[in-house]
């Protein structure tokens, strides 16, 4: 599998660990030529085959403010990069990890070395005492520097590449719930070309693991009644201190 891949099933296994209510089975992620779903679930129970698709649920960036994005972007992009630069010369460990910025973040360029050592050396602080063979999650939100939000991220054995973002300083936003449907209406669209009958079809949409992609009150999406064709809808939550697992309420469309 290629890193896309490997980082789906990976979330796939997440959201099969942390909800309990979904039935056990095989999980397989289908080649390219296979799709769509992206994934077949096997129900160990039934042998009923459900059809899963997954997506990644992104929020806009912050645009009034008082630095250029392209300035905020540019001064951001590298210091991360300078920090896991850093990073790797003192622990060879491909990991995702996002920085998130504040808005009032701003340094001269001489600065730079200097916050990029400050947040590798936070970086390798937050991953210690997890077991480097397996998966983890980690995060960062405090003690931190007066310019840091948070500092999240995740390592797999299996990926090799190292990714470090910048999060693009900005407000962090309640979802919007026009942003829900119109994803999972996009979503609806393969249903059409699935090549076999599945017994239930389920949406899984991953919020908080990749820039622009954390949320702060989903409470308005969580009361909403969602006419759609798929049978179940989740929102995997990768946050820390809020309910791992979302799963929204559906009805068939009229």
């Amino acid at each position: 599998m290629d890193k896309k891949a490997k980082e789906e099933f990976w979330f796939m296994e997440r959201f099969l660990d942390l909800c309990p209510a979904f039935p056990k089975g095989e999980l397989r992620k289908l080649a390219p030529t296979e799709e769509p779903p992206d994934f077949q679930f096997l129900v160990s129970e039934t042998q009923r085959r459900w059809g899963i698709e997954l997506t990644q649920l992104h929020n806009e960036p912050y645009g009034h403010d008082k630095f250029s994005q392209k300035q905020r972007h540019e001064m951001e992009e590298e210091i991360v990069r300078r920090a896991e630069k850093l990073f790797l010369d003192n622990m060879n460990l491909p990991m995702n990890v996002t920085v998130s910025f504040r808005r009032s973040a701003n340094f001269p360029k001489r600065e730079w070395d200097a916050v990029g050592s400050e947040i590798a050396k936070i970086v390798l602080k937050g991953i210690l005492g997890h077991n480097l063979n397996e998966s983890f999650l980690f995060s960062v939100e405090h003690p931190l520097p007066a310019y840091l939000y948070d500092i999240r991220g995740y390592f797999i054995p299996s990926i090799t590449e190292s990714v470090w973002y910048n999060s693009m300083s900005k407000a962090v936003p309640d979802p919007k719930p026009d942003q829900i449907l119109d994803i999972i209406r996009s979503k609806e669209r393969k249903i059409a070309n699935y090549k076999v009958q599945y017994h239930r079809k389920c949406l899984l949409i991953v919020e908080g693991m990749v820039p622009y992609s954390w949320f702060d009150d989903f409470s308005e999406i969580r009361d909403m009644v969602i006419p759609t064709l798929f049978d179940h809808v989740y929102i995997l939550h990768t946050s820390d201190g809020r309910t791992p697992i979302s799963e929204l309420t559906v009805k068939r469309p009229e």
